[in-house]
């Protein structure tokens, strides 16, 4: 059994690792798609707003903005009870930036549910690539998961 469930979180590791396709069109495009997907499962109506340019990020930082992105849906549909989303993607000078804030129900983000690493997994990407993770999040508040990653590989968030 002990096996098996390491086998289980191999696997998961190496699923939640991989460049998902929907990356190819572009990280903006690939995140049209996952709200359409997101909202079209939920019910729960996901603006997005995103530069008219393409935004330029290597296939690492791409990759980990969408998985953060994802993973902060993932947990809004199973958690939130919200009534609606908002995603922000921004790009300055030396930062990628990415918002995503839902009016649900709110949670501690320092309390970690028994099986689930959704919260320290959308940090560590952050923190892997030089960049930082915040969840702001209350009790009947809502959530708001903020990501600011740096554009180039070695920037250090201070």
């Amino acid at each position: 059994m002990e096996l098996t469930d390491e086998t289980i979180q191999i696997v998961r590791n190496v699923a939640t690792s991989l460049r998902p396709a929907s990356l190819d069109m572009g990280l903006a495009s690939a995140v049209e798609w996952l709200v359409a997907e997101f909202s079209r499962h939920t019910g729960i109506p996901c603006r997005l707003e995103a530069p008219a340019t393409r935004l330029e990020l290597d296939d690492e930082r791409a990759t980990a903005a969408f998985r953060v992105i994802q993973e902060s849906l993932t947990n809004i549909a199973r958690h939130a009870q919200a009534s609606q989303v908002g995603i922000n993607l921004e790009r300055d000078t030396e930062h990628f930036l990415i918002e995503v804030r839902d009016n649900g129900k709110g949670c501690d983000p320092g309390h970690q549910h028994k099986g689930t690493l959704g919260l320290l997994g959308m940090r560590e990407r952050g923190h892997m690539l030089g960049g930082e993770v915040v969840i702001d999040s209350a009790l009947g508040q809502g959530t708001c998961v903020r990501v600011r990653i740096p554009i180039q590989a070695g920037i250090k968030e201070t």
